[in-house]
């Protein structure tokens, strides 16, 4: 579901991405944050003259030549700008922050402690451990400076796109952070693991971490785990939060300082609650949101307002409500009577070519709780099995 309000610009049938071709020399487009790197996807001459780019292209797919030989500069010049997070009056760890990330680079999974100690030669796995575990360096702080940066950067300037997502590790017990049962998106099962609320920046072939923000179930702020939170270092501050209401803090966070993005894309998790999108768009955020096939919406513009009172007795009513118009609709029920209008386009592409479904656009309107109607569109993805969402 898209924000977008304007009744007079049309909005295009379906949403295309294209390519962005890199020349040759350019080396590696990376920035990395709290543990995890995206590299950039370049693509060759020849996968830019067709529609489907070749599946063998290193240049595409993988780390070329060119970008293997600046890529240790590069990484040494971001360490040289960022080591100042990792300092205190008394203390400088950031020679162990930088073996916790060039270690990461060549390592396939498993990214510890324990397996990043034997990757490097010579290393301290107990001082690399107490670095990222006990030193008192501010992960915020990190991400300010990553801000900063890109505030800084022209290709940043336009054309970002914030993506608001959970990221489940699996954990071996309930002694970490946040550690519980709870849902595990990443493996699809409910099980023992820490989830974390992230916030990352796209644009283009250019990915890095904007904010992060741990989620700690209900269990955890009890006073049950007090003595836990406070052997682990949790803040005394820390309050219980949702996932979406840190979604909804760390996406403010970012738009105070001016950080420039065009849209913001979260899936169902925050999608599906009709408050976070009207919280969102308040902001002046516009935002591409999944929702689920069973959230209702209204095909014509309904008539809100205060309800009258059914008697003299009670308090006057305060609460805005639906008053009149057509009755909403759940939204799988557009796709059935009558069936819409599908256009093929072009979604994505991926390692097998290019990914392509049909799709459908509707103007709606969506009304939260006890606040005002407001517009969007609606766009409906028709899988290949039949099944839409």
């Amino acid at each position: 579901m898209l924000n977008d309000c304007s009744e007079d610009a049309p909005m295009a049938p379906y949403l295309e991405w294209t390519l962005e071709e890199r020349p040759a020399g350019t080396g590696l487009q990376r920035v990395v944050g709290h543990g995890r790197e995206r590299p950039a996807q370049a693509g060759t001459a020849e996968a830019s003259e067709s529609d489907e780019p070749p599946l063998h292209a290193p240049r595409r797919w993988g780390l070329s030549a060119e970008a293997v030989a600046h890529l240790g500069d590069r990484l040494s010049q971001f360490w040289l700008r960022v080591r100042g997070s990792f300092t205190t009056r008394t203390r400088d760890t950031s020679a162990h922050a930088y073996d916790y990330l060039r270690a990461q680079l060549p390592m396939d999974t498993e990214r510890n402690c324990a397996n990043i100690d034997r990757t490097l030669p010579g290393g301290d796995g107990q001082a690399l451990q107490h670095c990222m575990s006990n030193a008192p360096w501010s992960g915020q702080g990190v991400c300010s400076q990553m801000q900063a940066e890109r505030k800084a950067l022209p290709a940043w300037a336009h054309g970002s796109t914030l993506m608001l997502d959970a990221s489940a590790d699996e954990k071996a017990g309930t002694h970490n952070a946040g550690a519980s049962r709870q849902d595990n998106g990443r493996m699809g099962k409910v099980d023992v693991c820490r989830v974390d609320t992230c916030l990352t920046s796209a644009n283009g072939g250019r990915w890095a971490m904007g904010d992060g923000e741990l989620f700690l179930p209900e269990e955890w702020c009890g006073a049950a785990f007090a003595q836990r939170r406070t052997a682990l270092g949790l803040p005394a501050e820390r309050r219980c939060a949702t996932q979406i209401q840190l979604g909804l803090q760390m996406v403010k966070r970012v738009k105070a300082p001016g950080l420039p993005f065009d849209l913001l894309a979260c899936d169902a998790l925050y999608g599906r609650e009709s408050q976070c999108r009207a919280e969102v768009d308040a902001e002046g955020v516009r935002y591409a949101a999944q929702v689920p096939a069973d959230t209702h919406i209204s095909l014509s513009e309904p008539r809100v307002g205060l309800p009258p009172k059914r008697g003299r007795r009670g308090r006057p009513r305060t609460r805005l409500q639906v008053l009149g118009g057509q009755g909403p609709h759940a939204v799988r029920a557009l796709t059935q009577h009558p069936p819409p209008t599908w256009q093929q386009g072009a979604v994505r592409h991926t390692e097998r070519g290019r990914l392509s479904a049909d799709c459908a656009v509707k103007r709606v309107w969506t009304v939260a709780a006890g606040q005002k109607r407001r517009a969007a569109w609606l766009v409906i993805r028709r899988h290949s099995a039949g099944d839409c969402a």
